[in-house]
């Protein structure tokens, strides 16, 4: 190692230093290495008071999406975000924004209760007109002078009128202000199918076209018979429809119940789409307003009775409502 010796002279003095150059390096080495690591344990400080600041900054925020993720949409508690509720170290935004959430939940509130009395009402409304109408075209087609050509338009109104009567069903379950489940009791399936059915006949006088029932063990289940007879005759309204040869095939297992037609069938497109309201593949049939499948499918849901769909085009289409109990 090499030694450096350092000479100063000062009038009768001299003053000698003499030390090893390592020690210089090793001097400057250490303080580097002392600096380093005093710079990132001063960054990581940093780093993590950082941290814990927005974490206490950020922890109400999401508490608060916490709450609210929670929410049922049909009955909203908004007690924990009122003032006196919040956490103690909630911000002064916290708070303006769980005010805003109280505000708008009040006004959603109000206004899905404004919708669903105007659809009960309107529904009801419209009950009278179509009993009416309904009474009117039965004692005409029952009356032996009515001319061919004014029973098969009295037989239009009558389809025409019972698509009508589904659609105000399906609105009065949907509108309520609870789920159906307080109007559940047990029921048998079989004969809400059959009734059905049975309804389906005169609809299907003047085509060529068979209507089936396959009882293979329908079940007794808990649930709205109401809902029931309202999904299984949209079912059986849009078979009647799109099938104008062949025959429907409706059968009853002790899990579900299938509605099979020989009619027009669907795509994979059309297929994609069926449950969309107001959706309508067949333009040619100008009466239907394509409610019939969105309704069901949302009743469906409702009350646990998922409903789906198998179809080829030109082989017909299979619907399903499988009875989950």
């Amino acid at each position: 190692m090499d030694e450096v010796v350092l000479v100063e002279t000062r009038g009768p003095d001299t003053f000698y230093l003499s030390f090893e150059s390592g020690h210089i390096d090793r001097a400057i080495g250490l303080t580097g290495l002392v600096s380093l690591l005093l710079s990132l344990l001063a960054t990581y400080l940093v780093t993590w008071l950082t941290y814990r600041t927005s974490k206490r900054l950020v922890a109400p925020v999401s508490w608060l999406a916490g709450v609210v993720s929670r929410w049922d949409p049909r009955e909203s508690d908004v007690t924990a975000i009122k003032a006196g509720s919040l956490p103690r170290d909630a911000g002064v935004e916290v708070q303006q924004l769980a005010e805003a959430l109280v505000g708008l939940t009040d006004r959603v509130a109000e206004f899905v209760q404004r919708e669903r009395d105007f659809t009960r009402d309107a529904s009801h409304e419209l009950r009278t007109p179509l009993t009416v109408i309904r009474m009117a075209t039965d004692m005409m087609l029952a009356d032996p002078n009515t001319l061919p050509a004014t029973s098969r338009s009295l037989a239009r109104v009558q389809r025409a009128g019972r698509d009508m009567e589904a659609v105000i069903d399906a609105f009065l379950i949907l509108a309520r202000e609870a789920d159906v489940g307080p109007q559940d009791r047990e029921f048998d399936v079989g004969e809400v199918v059959r009734d059905q059915v049975e309804r389906m006949q005169p609809l299907l006088a003047d085509k060529p076209v068979s209507i089936e029932l396959i009882d293979e063990g329908a079940p007794a289940v808990v649930g709205s018979p109401q809902v029931l007879a309202v999904m299984v005759g949209n079912l059986l309204s849009n078979a009647a429809h799109f099938t104008d040869l062949g025959r429907i095939q409706v059968r009853m297992t002790a899990d579900e119940i299938e509605v099979r037609d020989s009619g027009i069938g669907m795509d994979s497109e059309t297929l994609a789409k069926a449950f969309m309201p107001f959706y309508r593949a067949d333009i040619a049939h100008e009466d239907r307003k394509g409610m019939g499948l969105a309704i069901t499918h949302r009743l469906g849901a409702r009350v646990g009775w998922p409903v789906s769909l198998r179809s080829q085009p030109g082989k017909g289409t299979t619907a399903t409502i499988r009875l989950v109990r």
